[in-house]
């Protein structure tokens, strides 16, 4: 990195935009080539392209990318979450989609929350009918819902 006219490393996560890096093995951030004439980079990670893509003044290369050929100067223009990576990755965090296997247990378990629910008023009413004290008909409930966890 360039700082103060003096040529210094510094750990990528280090880096901010408006920073002048020279590119070695890895590409540290989101860069804007400013010098040089000639840069071959494997983005295939990031883009699916299965052949390094050349690179030239003005272009921009991402971060995580791999320099293949070549050396330039560049411009940070973006890092962290902010760069491609970052931001493909936000996305991918942010989908939250349910399998067929899921949405049907979630539907099956509904259907058996609901069968419950309708047992239990079964028995609320027959115990009324009879003329059954409540807190029996409660008690007998209770160990019924026990009993369906514990071997259920």
């Amino acid at each position: 990195m360039l700082r103060a006219g003096k040529w210094t490393e510094v750990p990528a996560r280090e880096l901010v935009p408006g920073d002048i890096v020279r590119l070695g093995d890895i590409v540290p951030a989101d860069i804007k080539l400013t010098d040089g004439d000639y840069l071959q980079v494997d983005e295939s990670a990031l883009t699916g392209e299965s052949l390094p893509v050349e690179k030239h003044l003005s272009d921009v290369a991402y971060s995580g990318s791999v320099v293949r050929q070549g050396e330039m100067n560049a411009l940070v223009v973006a890092t962290g979450m902010n760069s491609y990576f970052g931001r493909t990755a936000k996305l991918v965090e942010d989908v939250k989609t349910q399998s067929h296997i899921q949405k049907v247990i979630v539907k099956i378990g509904n259907y058996l929350i609901c069968l419950a629910i309708a047992m239990v008023s079964l028995i609320f009413v027959a115990a009324f009918v009879r003329g059954e004290s409540f807190s029996e008909t409660l008690k007998f409930a209770l160990l019924l819902h026990h009993a369906c966890h514990t071997y259920f």
